[in-house]
C-alpha cells in the first residue's frame, strides 16, 4: 500500500505503528479550497489494504460502490495546471497483482512503476506544488 497525507499527525501514526515506511514529500496541497482548486477524495480497501486518491466524484463514488470506504477529503488540488506557476504533475498507475494504487510526481518513477513492477494504467492523476 502507498498511503500519502497532509497530516503530521496521521503520518506520526502511520510510521510508528501501522508499518507505514516514511518516503520524501511529493510536495504540497491546500488545507482549505483556493481558488481553482478541487477537493482529493481518499478511498481504502481494507482487504486490499489499498489507499485510493481522486479528484473525481464519479471514481469516489464507484470505488465506494466496490469495497473501497471512503475516508474523505485530504486537502484541496490543481486538476490541470494551466495558469498555476510551478504546478507539479504528479502520475498515478495500478498493480492488479498488488492491488495498489501508486502516485509520483517523478515521471521517470512511474514509467519504472510500469516495466519493472507491472503497474498499469499510468495517468495523470492531479496537480501539486
Amino acid at each position: 500500500d502507498h498511503a500519502y497525507t497532509a497530516s503530521q499527525q496521521e503520518f506520526t501514526t502511520w510510521t510508528t505503528s501501522q508499518g507505514y515506511i516514511a518516503e520524501r514529500p511529493l510536495g504540497y496541497i491546500f488545507k482549505d479550497q483556493e481558488p481553482g482548486t478541487v477537493p482529493l477524495y481518499t478511498l481504502f480497501n481494507i482487504g486490499a489494504v489499498d489507499h485510493y486518491y481522486t479528484t473525481s466524484e464519479f471514481d469516489r463514488y464507484s470505488f465506494a460502490q466496490n469495497g473501497y470506504t471512503y475516508l474523505g477529503i485530504v486537502g484541496y488540488v490543481y486538476r490541470h495546471s494551466e495558469g498555476i506557476e510551478g504546478a507539479i504533475p504528479v502520475y498515478t498507475s495500478y498493480s492488479p497483482a498488488g492491488r495498489d494504487h501508486f502516485y509520483t510526481e517523478q515521471e521517470e518513477e512511474i514509467n519504472r512503476s510500469l516495466t519493472v513492477f507491472g503497474y498499469r494504467d499510468k495517468k495523470l492523476a492531479f496537480h501539486i506544488l
